[in-house]
C-alpha cells in the first residue's frame, strides 16, 4: 500500500488522540497533523491541502457549518474520509485504504 498522509480533524481530544494512536499501528498511514476545531482545520488546509482528511463525528457538526461541503468546494483535490462513533479500527483503516 502506498503511504497515505492524513490530517485528523476531531473536536474531542480523547477521540483525536485515540484515533492517532490507533493509526500508528497500521502500515502505510502517516498522521501529518491533528486539529480539534474547524478554524484550525481550515488554517492547516491552506498549507497542506494535498492530504486525506479523516473527519471525526463531533467536528462535523461544529458551528452549524458543513465542513465537508466547504472542504469539497475549496480543496477539491483533497480526499475526505468520514468516521463515526461505531467505527472500529479495522473499519477506519479500510476506509483509508
Amino acid at each position: 500500500m502506498k503511504e497515505t498522509s492524513i490530517l485528523i480533524a476531531e473536536s474531542s481530544d480523547i477521540l483525536l488522540d485515540g484515533i492517532a494512536a490507533m493509526l500508528d499501528k497500521y502500515p502505510g498511514i502517516k498522521v501529518a497533523g491533528k486539529v480539534s476545531c474547524y478554524d484550525s482545520l481550515m488554517n492547516l488546509m491552506d498549507s497542506h491541502s494535498n492530504h486525506t482528511i479523516l473527519l471525526g463525528p463531533i467536528l462535523r457538526s461544529t458551528k452549524g457549518l458543513d465542513p465537508i461541503e466547504i472542504l469539497k468546494k475549496n480543496y477539491p483535490e483533497t480526499r475526505i474520509v468520514e468516521i463515526d462513533l461505531t467505527d472500529v479500527p479495522e473499519t477506519i483503516y479500510k476506509k483509508l485504504s
